[in-house]
């Protein structure tokens, strides 16, 4: 499956200050700005690309952490360059993000802008230019991982390995309530630029898969008639606990005090004959695996994940009986991808 991708535009420009013949070109650090712009990208799906939907807020870009690695990328390197030190930059121009899968339309973009000293640009630059600078940004992680976590190492494989948790899908009263936002990740080369015209684009994904249920058809059975109104789905062995981008194991999760979750908050589904039946949020999950590259299962990793579907029914002499669907995934890599949406046509 091809990756959707957030992008991130970044230009830095340069003003000098005019100076007679006797006198060195002078560079104001006040004035050498870098302008991020943040662009929501796709989500791959099995059929083809599709945008987020900003009603489940899945484009929403709040904040942002760069990590700059001075002499190209290297996974165990340390960062010679964080911006900004502490806290986050906060984005601006992101909250209007709209989906219109129709017609194509691309979410609106956001933008931070970031001001550095001629000191700091050294710091992202060796002083030959004779090497590219390697960029990491870290979306939407203010609130979800401690600035602990960056004193420890910023390495890019120990800043993907950074563990984070969210509460996906309804919450314990089956109220459907989206998540603010979601973690993303992503990381480009910038080049050096002669000219001071340094620009480039940085292919940002999202940490969780989306997953949605639509019930296109329920066939009737003599003598029985089935009530879709009072049908509900859970997402069963769902994983709520992972690393920025990579591969929690079963124990790993538990030694972090992380969450498993067994069985999510069952969700009503609605719709009618004509249009299908859906749950009114989708179900997200970190990445999950749960197969070895043999096809053999990994008991390490968890219990493979699956939808489980109640459908109530009722006969002429209005006995009720309801039937339990086990619906799995169908996808012979045995894992659930990351920025991915399992798109799942049911006919019962």
């Amino acid at each position: 499956m091809t990756k959707r991708v957030l992008s991130a535009c970044i230009l830095a420009v340069s003003t000098l200050f005019s100076c007679s013949e006797h006198e060195f070109e002078t560079v104001v650090a006040e004035e050498k700005v870098v302008t991020i712009c943040l662009d929501p990208g796709t989500l791959a799906t099995t059929r083809a690309k599709s945008y987020g939907e900003d009603k489940f807020n899945e484009n929403v870009i709040k904040n942002v952490k760069l990590f700059f690695y001075k002499y190209g990328k290297n996974k165990t390197s340390e960062a010679t360059y964080v911006y900004p030190e502490k806290g986050y930059l906060q984005v601006t121009g992101n909250e209007a993000a709209v989906e219109d899968e129709a017609d194509g339309t691309p979410p609106t973009t956001g933008k931070v802008t970031v001001k550095l000293t001629v000191d700091d640009l050294w710091k992202i630059f060796d002083l030959t230019g004779s090497s590219n600078c390697w960029v990491y940004a870290l979306v939407n992680i203010k609130d979800v991982v401690s600035e602990d976590e960056f004193k420890k190492s910023t390495s890019l494989d120990s800043l993907k390995k950074i563990s984070i948790k969210a509460d996906f899908g309804p919450d314990a009263s089956g109220n459907a309530v989206p998540q603010d936002s979601f973690v993303m990740d992503g990381e480009a080369e910038l080049p050096w630029d002669y000219s001071w015209n340094f620009n480039c684009t940085v292919p940002i994904s999202r940490a969780a898969s989306k997953i949605t249920l639509n019930v296109t058809k329920i066939d009737k059975v003599d003598n029985w008639e089935p009530l879709p109104d009072q049908m509900k789905v859970a997402y069963m062995n769902g994983i709520n606990a992972g690393y920025v981008n990579g591969t929690m194991d079963k124990a790993s999760r538990q030694g972090n005090d992380n969450e498993y979750l067994y069985k999510s908050t069952a969700q009503a589904l609605t719709g009618d004959a004509a249009t299908g039946w859906t749950h009114e949020i989708p179900f997200y999950s970190y990445y999950n695996l749960w197969r070895d590259p043999d096809n053999s299962l990994n008991p390490d990793c968890g219990e493979a994940p699956y939808l489980l579907l109640s459908l109530p029914w009722k006969n002429d002499a209005d006995r009720h009986f309801t039937c339990w669907y086990a619906v799995p995934f169908n996808t012979l890599e045995g894992h659930l991808d990351r920025n991915t949406w399992y798109k799942i046509n049911l006919s019962v």
